[in-house]
């Protein structure tokens, strides 16, 4: 048992695999589409901002009609704020923080900024999603729920996910091992 995970691993434990997102190899078009929303919301705003200045300026305005074009100024400045705070803050987005452990009784997710940690035990998975990200694919793992949501776990951007999928596969079913493709 490793030294760093001896706090995490529960007895009997054996890590099987390790990794980590390779966001630069997977998440370049996820990236630029949330510039270019970010980017039409920005335009949106000062748009309808300078209009509703321009139009509050050169006319004569009741007082009902100020208040209106003073409610829709803070909106539009709401469209211009809101997307440069999420541009700026789109590394809150970004997993590269994340590690993923797989083990030979569950599958581990644990960011080292946040210390946050998620398991996945096979015995109540109901499906396994394994998708290409670009270079990489990113693996689901969703889990039968009584209810509208479906809980589910993803690995992003992992070089090996065909293998972490057979792998997790065989502990979900130890006694038939899935065959290497």
């Amino acid at each position: 048992m490793n030294d760093d995970l001896k706090d995490i691993l529960l007895d009997g434990e054996t890590v099987l695999w390790r990794g980590a997102p390779d966001i630069e190899a997977g998440d370049k078009a996820g990236r630029w589409q949330a510039f270019r929303i970010n980017l039409l919301w920005i335009t949106g705003g000062l748009a309808v901002g300078s209009f509703l200045l321009w139009n509050g300026l050169t006319h004569e305005l009741s007082i009902f009609l100020q208040v209106v074009n003073a409610l829709f100024l803070m909106l539009a400045a709401a469209l211009v704020i809101v997307p440069i705070v999420n541009l700026v803050t789109y590394k809150h987005y970004d997993r590269s923080d994340e590690r993923y452990i797989l083990t030979n009784r569950r599958l581990l997710i644990i960011n080292s900024v946040t210390s946050e940690q998620h398991s996945a035990f096979p015995n109540a998975m109901t499906s396994i999603d394994l998708r290409r990200n670009g270079k990489v694919h990113n693996l689901t793992i969703a889990y039968g729920f009584d209810g509208e949501d479906w809980p589910s776990i993803t690995l992003h951007a992992i070089h090996e996910g065909a293998l972490v999928k057979r792998q997790f596969l065989n502990i979900l079913n130890p006694q038939s091992k899935v065959p290497s493709p």
